[in-house]
Parts: structure tokens; sequence; C-alpha cells
């Protein structure tokens, strides 16, 4: 799989997701398809909008993150397995319990 620089955005299609569950599977340059964060034009929500949101704007020039864009608006984000945090994992933790709240204007 090809390593785009820092940042770059990735086209939805191009990589696949890993299953976190088995962490001896992932390696470390596989993407981690970071759940709550993603949608399209006929998908997702308001409040995986705001949580994407909210995730790129406190994570989203870390290295290793990137959002994924593609056909009929899909946004999401994308994290490198080398560069996924303790910070993130806790942050996700906390969304899967307690999404931010969906009063934020509906526009990615």
């Amino acid at each position: 799989m090809p390593c785009p620089d820092d940042n770059d955005d990735l086209l939805a299609g191009d990589y696949f997701e890993v299953n976190i569950s088995d962490p001896g599977k992932v390696q470390p340059d596989d993407f981690i398809i970071v759940p709550y964060l993603g949608g399209s034009d006929y998908s997702g929500d308001s409040v995986n909008v705001s949580n994407y949101r909210a995730f790129k704007k406190r994570f989203g020039d870390c290295r290793g993150v990137h959002e994924i864009v593609g056909g009929h608006g899909t946004y999401g984000i994308a994290v490198r397995a080398d560069c996924f945090t303790p910070e993130m994992s806790e942050y996700l933790e906390r969304l899967a319990v307690y999404p931010i709240p969906h009063d934020i204007p509906n526009s990615h």
C-alpha cells in the first residue's frame, strides 16, 4: 500500500479498513478507518459530521491522520496504524458513548 505524504487526502476505495479487533494482524503501514466519523450523501448523519469535524479539529494536523474523500460527498478519517495514539483511542471511546452534539451546521 502506498504511503501518502503526511496529511494528504485519501480517495475512498483506494484503501481498506483493517480489523482492529485482532491487533496482531494490523501492520504499521495499515490505515485504520475511524468509526463514527464518516459518511456520504447516502450514509452517516449529523452526529457523524459533528464527530468528524471535532476529531479533525483536534487531530487533523497529527502525523498519519488523513481525510477520506470520494464521490457522492464521501468523507471520513483514516489514521496510519503506526501513528494511532492512545489519546486518539480514548477520544474515540468517549465518542462511542457520548457523541458530539449535532447542533453544529451540517457542512464538512
